[in-house]
């Protein structure tokens, strides 16, 4: 084994993540001497590479819950965008309906968030002991030390490079590529699902727009034919007391009299109410500019950099979690679906 390298070096953990990172330190020393018989002078590597997936693994009840509550947004993404429409000048009764939905539903606009928090001190704790630890950081793999970094080894630039070290280096960058390659494929599946989920968000407003267009207009036209009716029965009599003057003589003065006061009275024609329109929907947020939302989606390639210009222990450690992420994802997607497909039929 390649021997210590110089305190200096090492960057140091904050002061409150001492004592977590020691006790994980000892946790990955363990299991490397465990570890040791089998895969020799490259078991501190092994320790990193399983203890960072037994670690993912413990989280990954959390991982099932932040899908459960993305499928629960999808579904319910329709019924938001018609609240928001039906309510567009009411801000106050639209919290109230969606808050009411939410909770009538069993979801809630924040459970894809928490899981993601409660993760992150364990990842950064992880992060900080393969950056940063002496101890793991003497150790190497196939003769590239831990400490050192992918790029510089193939730069040439590290003291002890050679063949064996700057293949260690291309192989940990590929692995890294691999995995940014799969995290670009599953966030451009999250896109399409967003898209699809914009146009039938905006399908059933258009459908409520032009359902309150057609009420009103039924409304108006009652109201029309209300009018031409009152107008109709008004003309039938001005004619019947005008015939009624010509029948009686005696009468003739009284009943011209009646026939002129009776047209005095009837009502005349008034004009069609105007039929009332669909509100106005509230104006859409202003959308991302076309080229940062094509770009978004590869984004994880800069796992590649990443991976490069930190240790190697922490490159193993980011390559693993990568991994796993880019697997877990689409697993825990397909059994939360399962699982609200069987909650559905037993209902």
């Amino acid at each position: 084994m390649p021997a210590a390298i110089p305190t200096d070096t090492v960057l140091a953990a904050p002061g409150f993540l001492t004592g977590p990172i020691d006790l994980a330190g000892t946790l990955v020393s363990n299991l490397s001497d465990l570890l040791h018989p089998t895969f020799g002078t490259a078991s501190v590597a092994a320790a990193i590479v399983l203890f960072t997936m037994s670690i993912r693994a413990l989280l990954s009840p959390l991982g099932y819950i932040q899908a459960r509550a993305q499928l629960g947004r999808e579904r319910l993404g329709p019924r938001i965008a018609l609240i928001n429409h039906r309510h567009a000048k009411d801000p106050a009764r639209q919290q109230r309906e969606l808050a009411e939905m939410y909770r009538s539903e069993g979801v809630s606009p924040l459970a894809g968030c928490l899981p993601a928090l409660a993760q992150a001190p364990f990842l950064f704790l992880l992060f900080s002991l393969f950056r940063g630890s002496g101890d793991i950081l003497s150790h190497a793999l196939a003769g590239m030390p831990l400490s050192a970094h992918p790029f510089a080894e193939l730069g040439g630039s590290a003291a002890a490079a050679d063949a064996a070290a700057a293949a260690v280096a291309a192989l940990v960058l590929a692995v890294a590529l691999t995995a940014a390659c799969l995290h670009v494929r599953n966030a451009k599946a999250t896109t399409r699902r967003a898209q699809a989920l914009s146009a039938a968000s905006a399908a059933s407003a258009a459908a409520e727009a032009g359902k309150s267009s057609g009420k009103g207009a039924n409304k108006g036209s009652g109201k029309n034919k209300a009018t031409s009716k009152s107008n109709s029965n008004a003309n039938s009599q001005a004619n019947s007391n005008k015939a009624n003057s010509k029948a009686g003589s005696n009468k003739a003065s009284s009943n011209k009299a009646s026939s002129n006061k009776a047209d005095s009275k009837a009502p005349t024609a008034t004009k069609p109410a105007p039929v009332p329109t669909a509100a106005a929907p509230a104006p859409a947020p202003a959308a991302l500019p076309p080229a940062f939302t094509r770009a978004l989606p590869y984004l994880p390639l800069t796992l590649v950099m990443s991976v490069g210009a930190v240790p190697l222990a922490a490159g193993l450690y980011l390559v693993t979690s990568s991994l796993w992420t880019a697997a877990e994802r689409p697993l825990m997607r397909a059994l939360a679906a399962r699982r609200s497909r069987d909650v559905a039929a037993t209902a």
